[in-house]
């Protein structure tokens, strides 16, 4: 029989990976969660921090309910729901784990975006991706999840590249030390066989997956749509608009400002389809 490889010894844990923005400071984080309870952890030669805040009330959690007539609530604990976030720096980036509502703990404009997205498509092959949530971009703005019951390409989910938005993947990793399932968007949600002493290791891994530009060969055009949120650019991006319709319609002109707002818009970019 094949050996049983080394990392599914260990137990398999669901983890939500953020990577924040390089000019996020790890103080920063730490003075929006004040009010939480720190704990200092080792995690190989470096020292992870880990911030928990548990939401109690004399009523317990909601599900206790159901069992009032039988159990007395105080018994099952008056603890509501306990939220964590979990900040380790590796390859130079400080990346946060968050654990139940440990989300809400921390600002989204932190979040580098499409981390996930894009750790992803390179994690996983072109033909293994097993569901999609994509946004059209026509008068409706239909927002859709489709999946499946096997490995498919992103085509076969019916993705126009030229008229739809992913904005989250699901799949199944090549290697299965990185994961027997992850899913991406803004975070890196993934189940994967791991404990403390090798999580630097998976998330330099992860890092690495999310910064090539491989995935352009598997889904070539994936990238011809993307968001635009960086505010510099929204105004270059608003001057051409502006420009443009100032130029078809002269009698008409436009001012410059929050384009997009008026026009009821969300920025978006077109890029030319590459491989590199």
């Amino acid at each position: 029989m094949p050996t049983i490889p080394k990392h599914l010894d260990l137990p398999s844990r669901d983890l939500t990976i953020y990577l924040l923005q390089e000019e996020i400071t790890e103080d920063q984080v730490v003075a929006k969660l004040t009010g939480c309870t720190e704990h200092r952890i080792a995690v190989g030669r470096s020292t992870g921090r880990l911030f928990a805040k548990a939401v109690r009330n004399n009523a317990g959690p909601k599900w206790a309910a159901l069992f009032e007539d039988e159990v007395d609530r105080a018994a099952l604990g008056l603890v509501a729901s306990v939220s964590a976030v979990f900040l380790i720096r590796t390859s130079g980036r400080l990346f946060a784990l968050t654990f139940g509502a440990g989300r809400f703990l921390l600002d989204d404009d932190w979040f580098e975006e499409r981390f996930g997205f894009y750790a992803v498509l390179n994690l996983v092959d072109a033909n293994q991706i097993r569901s999609v949530d994509k946004r059209s971009l026509d008068a409706i703005g239909r927002q859709t999840r489709v999946q499946t019951t096997r490995g498919a390409t992103v085509r076969d989910f019916g993705v126009d590249y030229e008229r739809d938005l992913l904005r989250a993947v699901v799949g199944t990793p090549r290697e299965e030390d990185l994961g027997t399932r992850v899913v991406g968007a803004t975070a890196l949600h993934a189940s994967v066989h791991i404990d403390l002493a090798n999580l630097q290791r998976l998330l330099a891994k992860y890092y690495d997956q999310s910064r090539s530009h491989s995935y352009r060969r598997k889904f070539p055009g994936i990238d011809q749509l993307r968001p635009v949120t960086d505010e510099n650019q929204i105004l270059r991006l608003d001057g051409r608009v502006i420009q443009a319709l100032n130029d078809r319609w002269p009698s008409q002109t436009l001012s410059t400002g929050n384009t997009s707002a008026c026009l009821g818009m969300r920025v978006f970019e077109t890029r030319p389809i590459t491989t590199n």
